[in-house]
């Protein structure tokens, strides 16, 4: 026997089907979308993980490229004379070939010396004196080419691989002027090492940053002892 379906049957399996359809298109929508964002998220990991190894791979190459420095201090002239001569040695690596610029800077002996009150100004020293005072042994000696007025900095431009850069260093003086604090001065400072903060640039590499502490060969004694 032959069902024969009216037209509204008709009219609502066709609605029906078109409601399929249009879930069937949404969740397609839905899924496409995910794929999407899932494919993005990939691919901004992938970024962040290849941005992580080349970050890594530039502190290496920086690190393999860190210039090799030999640092030397040594008492120039007749004993009691108060200079030296501070010799800085570029070893390698070769393929830098120069090093655009050289900072030496002298640095105090690591202690907190802010507690430091001034004299009579008349006598000094004044606040700004011990302020600009260099707390170690020597300091570079000023007026020299490229050394600053102070003698705590001097700057070397254009360092060729296996040159050697000399700057003339002076004994410091005590900030008080009379003898007892000058013999204070001589007893707690003579013997220390002299401290160095070296700075050194490439066109394509660093800027590199290196601190030394340098014992002082004296050549009128028997022994000496380098760090």
């Amino acid at each position: 026997m032959h069902v024969m379906w009216s037209a509204d049957v008709w009219s609502a399996i066709a609605a029906g089907a078109s409601v399929v359809a249009a879930g069937g298109s949404l969740w397609v929508a839905v899924k496409a979308k995910q794929i999407s964002s899932d494919a993005l998220n990939t691919a901004k990991e992938a970024t962040s993980a290849a941005k992580i190894v080349a970050d890594i791979e530039r502190v290496r190459i920086r690190h393999d490229m860190m210039p090799d420095l030999a640092v030397e201090i040594r008492k120039t002239g007749d004993a009691g004379v108060g200079r030296a001569r501070l010799t800085v040695r570029w070893n390698g690596p070769s393929v830098l070939e120069r090093l655009a610029e050289v900072r030496v800077r002298v640095l105090d002996d690591g202690r907190d010396h802010s507690f430091v009150l001034p004299s009579n100004p008349a006598e000094g020293p004044t606040v700004e004196e011990l302020q600009a005072q260099v707390w170690g042994p020597y300091q570079l000696q000023s007026g020299l080419e490229g050394v600053s007025g102070d003698g705590r900095t001097a700057v070397q431009d254009g360092l060729y691989l296996g040159s050697t850069r000399s700057l003339m260093l002076e004994q410091t003086q005590s900030p008080h002027r009379d003898l007892n604090a000058r013999l204070r001065w001589s007893m707690e400072f003579g013997r220390q090492p002299v401290r160095l903060h070296i700075e050194c640039k490439h066109e394509d590499f660093g800027p590199w940053v290196q601190v030394y502490e340098i014992d002082v060969v004296d050549p009128h004694t028997a022994t000496q002892t380098t760090r």
